[in-house]
């Protein structure tokens, strides 16, 4: 059982993987604090993954909030850039996979949703907006939607999908 709903989350998309596509945890080195007393992770990301004929690089982030923050404490600069290195590499595909997890109000209520958001995508629309994050629309417009289904309480995301429609993307450059 994880400990917490995002590493659930990074749980159930690695489960959800068949036996056809490679996919390893980084493993969390010991944090060590900056000079701004912030805690930092040497990692590039969080999973690396392999699907023929491509390799991914995957930082799983996972809210139940409306947005992910672009603070270093959220997105590190460090996996920024070691992403952008990595997608610079034929045949590589880096970039964030954010989970909105389930959310229910008085009022509304939010569905499960995940979206990979390509590393030069999310680089580009930081850059360009006065925003001090990214929220479900953004990714919605900036990324490809990994469909899925609820089991009792976990969820089994259909990675295999996910990996062509990616692999569709990147070959459009």
């Amino acid at each position: 059982m994880a400990k917490n709903e995002g590493k659930q989350f990074e749980k159930d998309w690695k489960d959800s993987c068949p036996d056809d596509i490679y996919i390893e945890r980084f493993k969390d080195n010991p944090m060590w604090r900056s000079k701004k007393n912030v805690k930092v992770s040497k990692n590039p990301c969080d999973y690396i993954m392999y699907s023929f004929p491509y390799m991914f690089l995957l930082e799983m982030k996972s809210t139940k909030g409306t947005s992910f923050s672009f603070s270093e404490k959220i997105i590190k600069k460090n996996q920024i850039d070691k992403l952008l290195k990595a997608d610079r590499v034929k045949g590589v595909i880096a970039g964030f996979l954010f989970n909105f997890r389930e959310r229910k109000t008085k009022k509304t209520k939010r569905e499960n949703i995940v979206y990979f958001v390509p590393i030069n995508e999310f680089v580009k629309f930081k850059e360009s907006t006065n925003k001090s994050s990214i929220n479900e629309e953004d990714c919605k417009k900036i990324g490809i939607k990994a469909s899925h289904r609820k089991k009792i309480t976990h969820f089994l995301y259909n990675v295999k999908d996910f990996t062509l429609q990616a692999s569709l993307e990147y070959e459009r450059g």
